[in-house]
């Protein structure tokens, strides 16, 4: 997500050197309930183990009340709140939080 004159670093944050990150995670609408969700996180973390990390993160929006209870179910937890006031505030976009599972 980017806007005309904010700087990227803004809004992402650094990702430690010893977590995977999952980036981009969706599954459409009309699919969601059946288990692809779980599964797409559960074979990241899989591949995360696999390649020696020692945990694995990723970023879900502070209202997709449905993806972080998917997280939280598969053993994230939220280590921390990502907002960027200016955005809120011009654009109306709600900050995320960053999870993390250790592995």
């Amino acid at each position: 997500m980017l806007y005309r004159n904010h700087q990227i670093k803004k809004i992402l944050t650094k990702i430690k050197k010893s977590s995977y990150y999952i980036a981009h995670l969706a599954v459409s609408p009309e699919l969601h309930r059946n288990g692809i969700g779980s599964k797409l996180v559960e074979n990241a973390i899989i591949k995360a183990r696999r390649e020696g990390y020692g945990s694995c993160s990723l970023d879900v929006s502070i209202k997709n009340d449905p993806g972080l209870k998917l997280y939280e179910k598969l053993g994230f937890k939220i280590v921390k709140e990502i907002r960027e006031r200016s955005l809120e505030k011009k654009y109306g976009i709600h900050g995320q939080y960053r999870m993390e599972k250790t592995l």
